[in-house]
């Protein structure tokens, strides 16, 4: 055989094998818990990616992947409580059932949507005060930057609210997904929000970012507007913008020990410079932070008084500081997911990090 020929037969080899070992597929059926029949529309993605699909009329799905990934499989329906399942079977026909979610029929919930007039409570919120609590949850849930990035909710009268008595507690839920456009860096995602809880000190309906405390998670399926071979140079721009010194880029560092070579310092709270400590595992890196750190991101740290580290909590963060908080250990794959995801807190620059920043899992930067 001529030499060049098997030498290019081997090449493609290789580059099938590679792509082959790579490459994560995950196929299945999804059925209801009572009834045992298929349920069509139902969405099927890793979590913070941009790897998604839908179920067909046989309830059936097959879902592919370039990266493998510890990031949850997401299976979820409207009506239906969400599944979720970590490192699912790989190419085998995994059965998949969907429990009804029932209604909570005591609690008092407020529809933030002017439309709608279902109750004598909806009906007394005055208007400014819908415009209100919107503004809140749009603060803290795209982020500050949302209006200057052009970030929307596009169906913001799906949020819902229920307020504990002394108005010091809000806990905002949808009945069904959030859908976001990111204009500036051109994102739709598609988010579940289970809940967004916000904690106050003043029962105002401004934001208050140094008293107010809040948390919120769900699940998010990223779709990249641009064509992947035609991505224009602006959204090549904001995207690296955004992605250098934030929680994705420290993850992936921390993952590969690389902090330092990615321009990050981490010091405990007495000012001292600190290694995280972390260990290998399969498929992942297994971390044991201290229980509070701080981080800097391109040397930041060198034009802060050491005096006034212990004092950030209080007296507000410079720019590019960030404060984590470590409930326990946690783990982070190659694509920078960390998990579980209520291990880590974040304040400072990380806990500025709304929908408006947010990039996939997926991403990398461009050259």
């Amino acid at each position: 055989m001529n030499k060049a020929l098997l030498l290019l037969l081997m090449t493609c080899f290789l580059m099938l094998s590679g792509n082959s070992f790579a490459q994560q597929i995950v196929r299945g059926f999804v059925v209801d818990s009572v009834t045992q029949k298929p349920i069509e529309g139902a969405a099927v993605f890793f979590d913070k990616t941009t790897y998604g699909t839908i179920t067909n009329k046989n309830g059936f799905f097959v879902l592919k992947s370039r990266e493998k990934t510890k990031s949850p499989l997401v299976i979820k329906y409207l009506g239906y409580r969400m599944e979720k399942m970590i490192n699912p079977p790989q190419n085998k026909n995994v059965k998949f059932i969907l429990v009804k979610q029932e209604e909570d029929l005591n609690a008092v919930v407020i529809y933030l949507d002017k439309k709608r007039k279902k109750n004598t409570l909806q009906q007394k919120k005055s208007e400014l005060e819908i415009d209100q609590h919107l503004h809140l949850f749009k603060h803290y849930f795209l982020g500050k930057g949302a209006y200057k990035n052009k970030v929307e909710i596009l169906n913001p009268e799906v949020v819902k609210l229920v307020s504990s008595k002394d108005g010091l507690k809000f806990t905002y839920t949808t009945e069904k997904p959030l859908i976001i456009k990111n204009n500036y860096l051109d994102y739709e995602i598609t988010y579940y929000l289970e809940k967004l809880v916000l904690y106050r000190k003043a029962n105002e309906l401004i934001p208050h970012p140094v008293m107010d405390h809040y948390e919120y998670y769900g699940t998010a399926l990223f779709k990249d507007l641009q064509k992947p071979d035609k991505i224009r140079n602006k959204f090549k721009k904001r995207r690296n913008e955004f992605y250098y010194g934030s929680i994705l880029h420290f993850m992936r560092a921390l993952s590969k020990n690389e902090l330092e070579e990615n321009g990050f310092s981490t010091f405990d709270m007495n000012s001292n410079w600190i290694t995280i400590k972390s260990t290998p595992k399969f498929n992942f890196m297994e971390v044991m932070p201290p229980n509070k750190f701080l981080v800097f991101y391109r040397k930041v740290a060198l034009r802060v008084l050491p005096s006034t580290i212990s004092d950030f909590e209080t007296k507000g963060f410079p720019h590019d500081a960030s404060l984590i908080i470590a409930r326990n250990n946690f783990g982070i794959d190659e694509m920078g997911n960390f998990f579980p995801w209520n291990a880590l807190i974040f304040d400072g620059k990380f806990g500025r990090e709304g929908m408006d920043k947010s990039l996939p899992l997926d991403f990398q930067p461009y050259p």
